[in-house]
Formats: structure tokens, C-alpha cells, sequence
């Protein structure tokens, strides 16, 4: 069992690394070959880098042991009990919360707080409507 959950992690790490491999490549672009500087820091910035694959690794890991199996019993059970407005309501609120915990959207783009009812709140609504709009009316069903 610990070796198929190193190997797991092992995978994780991995699809974090090929994941984040464009995002590296597009600032060493600009870093290096337009901006012609070297990076500044390599050594913490790399130490960062590291922390960040192992990190989303884990993150990753612990929604697939723990959260994901958890909404989708959820997801089912209300399923079967067949009230679409329940189990709308539940998608809503998956996506209004875990939009809500984004750090980058309670920042605008100078990264300066943005106010109260702003783009956050948009965004929000937009993500917990999402589902719904999925399932029935809305955008791409002609409404």
C-alpha cells in the first residue's frame, strides 16, 4: 500500500511538472530571450518551484482520497433522490465555494484589493451557475 502511494505521488509529481512546463517556458522566453536578464534569485526561485510541484502533488492526492470520492457520494445520493433542485443547488454551491477560495480572484490585476461587490462576486455567481446552466436553459441550449 505505501508503494503504490509513493508511486501515485510520484505520478502527481510528474503531471505537475508537465502541467506548469509551458507557464516555465513562457517566462524563461521573456526572461531570457526578450527581456535579455538572467533570473534573478535562480536558486529560491527553483526551491519555489520544487515546493510548488510537491505541493499541488499532495493537494491533488488528498481531493482524490478525500474530496472527490465525498461529493460524488453526495452527488449520487441525491441523485437518486431525485430532486434536481437539490442537486443543482449542491453543484452551486461547489462552485461559489471553491471559486470563493481562490486568492486571484480578491485581486485585480495592479493586485490591489477589490471591493465588496465587484468582479469577485461575479465571478462567484458565475462559477455556482455554471452547473446549472449545464443541466438545463441557459447558454448553449438556444435561451
Amino acid at each position: 500500500m505505501l508503494i503504490d502511494a509513493a508511486a501515485a505521488l510520484g505520478r502527481r509529481m510528474r503531471d505537475a511538472v508537465a502541467d506548469r512546463a509551458p507557464i516555465v517556458g513562457v517566462i524563461a522566453f521573456f526572461q531570457l530571450v526578450v527581456l535579455r536578464h538572467p533570473f534573478p534569485n535562480l536558486g529560491e526561485v527553483a526551491v519555489g518551484m520544487v515546493c510548488v510541484v510537491v505541493g499541488l502533488a499532495l493537494f491533488v492526492q488528498g481531493l482524490e482520497s478525500d474530496l472527490f470520492p465525498l461529493g460524488e457520494a453526495i452527488a449520487q445520493a441525491l441523485a437518486k433522490q431525485g430532486s434536481a433542485m437539490a442537486l443543482l443547488a449542491f453543484a452551486f454551491c461547489l462552485g461559489f465555494g471553491t471559486t470563493g477560495l481562490s486568492r486571484a480572484v480578491v485581486v485585480d490585476a495592479a493586485g490591489d484589493p477589490i471591493g465588496v461587490v465587484t468582479l469577485r462576486d461575479l465571478v462567484l455567481t458565475e462559477a455556482g451557475m455554471a452547473p446549472a446552466r449545464t443541466r438545463g436553459g441557459g447558454a448553449g441550449n438556444g435561451d
